[in-house]
Formats: structure tokens, sequence, C-alpha cells
């Protein structure tokens, strides 16, 4: 998601907005008005850290 600009991040995530999707990143997401599960890792151990839903 890094390499697309915000515009084109906005069109592939409403191209697949009925979908279930998993977006990898290393860099926390700013999505507007998306029901998301954000999980951490780190040291081998996984965290829900956000549960939003809108």
């Amino acid at each position: 998601m890094s390499e697309l600009d915000k515009e084109r991040r906005e069109r592939f995530l409403e191209d697949v907005k009925n979908t279930q999707i998993i977006i990898t990143c290393t860099d926390k997401l700013e999505l507007k008005n998306e029901n998301k599960k954000i999980y951490f890792v780190e040291n081998r151990k996984c965290k829900i850290k956000d549960l939003i839903f809108i």
C-alpha cells in the first residue's frame, strides 16, 4: 500500500470493499470509513491493537 498514492489507495480499497483481504505493512494505514481489525506482530506475538467498526 505504501507505494500507492492516496487516490490509488482509496480506489483499490473501494474495489475490494466487499471482500475479505489481508494487507501487511510496516506503517499504520489511515483508512476512512472502513471496518477493520489491526493486528500488531512483535517478537513473534500477535496482538489486536485496534478493533474499529464504523
